[in-house]
């Protein structure tokens, strides 16, 4: 997966995951892990961004 891929190529590589609508026209889909969250960002339903957070710090900014 890469910068301007389709969201729904986030879905089809982790299955469902939680959406999270961030102030602004973006949103971010989250995948728990052991170590944190990983954070997929979408506008225009175009992936534009990754993250990698702490369980403890919110998923937008």
């Amino acid at each position: 997966m890469k910068i301007g891929d389709d969201a729904t190529r986030i879905t089809s590589l982790y299955g469902t995951l939680a959406r999270t609508d961030c102030p602004g026209n973006y949103y971010a889909l989250t995948l728990p892990t052991r170590g944190g969250v990983n954070a997929f960002y979408v506008v225009n339903e175009k992936v534009f961004g990754f993250g990698l957070v702490n369980f403890t710090v919110p998923v937008c900014r």
